[in-house]
């Protein structure tokens, strides 16, 4: 099993070398891999602070990639959760992980984020 790190999937989805881009499918498509969330925010972090991406141009990849059968991600469930509350919502990407997390563990929260509250 493969751990894929952040620049397979930027890679994958951007499509911008050649070379990389067919070894991310290959590593995405013909092998299982794990997908871990601090991974996913570091993939989200690169497209809106780096490339400066709109997360409607990238998070539907993204999903595509995270809910593929060979993903054996414990979080898996989890991290597509996450992706589409913060497809659909105004929270950052850890701010949704954390929520959902919250929410399928049936955990209290603590927050001072007064967003992030007001989910409470």
């Amino acid at each position: 099993m493969l751990l894929l790190d952040a620049n397979i999937y930027l890679r994958y989805i951007l499509n911008d070398n050649t070379s990389q881009a067919k070894k991310s499918q290959d590593f995405i498509k013909n092998n299982e891999f794990y997908t871990d969330p601090t991974i996913i925010a570091e993939v989200i972090w690169v497209f809106t602070s780096y490339y400066r991406a709109k997360k409607e141009s990238f998070v539907p990849a993204l999903l595509a990639i995270v809910e593929q059968k060979n993903n054996k991600s414990s979080s898996k469930k989890i991290i597509i959760q996450a992706l589409e509350y913060y497809y659909t919502h105004d929270f950052s990407y850890i701010d949704s992980y954390l929520y959902c997390l919250a929410n399928t563990k049936n955990l209290s929260r603590a927050t001072f984020d007064k967003k992030l509250s007001k989910t409470i």
